[in-house]
């Protein structure tokens, strides 16, 4: 197979019942994470997912700018929603980070994860970060398909 036919679930809530299913206390997603970013990604198109994530100070890396493992962190997990998306449950078997601009603190930042193919049980995906209409960080990754996610 070289391509999923099926395409997101225009859904939120399916997607969120996917994600609790599949990763109840996620660092990055999970709404009951004590520590956690608490990212609430939804479908955003056919093989799109988005979030907004608020770029809080207790984030920082360098003074007024946001960690490079966050972002990385939110890069990663906007491609995974993307499969999630897709009722597919995999795991990341490599990432690249390209770091653009920084990524400001106190700044609202969009985070968009996007399917792009596969070939077998490995799938090919994309994931930027904007803020304030400029690129910070991008992201492509090879995932390991590790089952096919049951319907919520």
């Amino acid at each position: 197979m070289d391509a999923v036919a099926t395409t997101i679930d225009p859904k939120a809530d399916s997607l969120h019942q996917v994600c609790q299913r599949l990763h109840p206390d996620c660092f990055v997603c999970a709404p009951g994470h004590p520590f956690g970013l608490k990212v609430a990604f939804a479908a955003a198109g056919a093989n799109q997912v988005e979030a907004t994530f608020p770029c809080g100070w207790f984030w920082q890396g360098f003074p007024g700018k946001l960690h490079g493992g966050i972002v990385s962190s939110l890069l990663d997990s906007a491609m995974v929603h993307a499969l999630m998306a897709k009722n597919i449950e995999a795991v990341t078997a490599d990432l690249q980070v390209r770091f653009h601009l920084p990524v400001k603190l106190g700044t609202n930042a969009q985070v968009i994860g996007e399917f792009q193919t596969s070939k077998g049980p490995i799938h090919y995906l994309t994931a930027r970060l904007i803020q304030d209409g400029s690129l910070r960080a991008s992201a492509r990754a090879r995932f390991f398909e590790i089952s096919a996610a049951t319907p919520a």
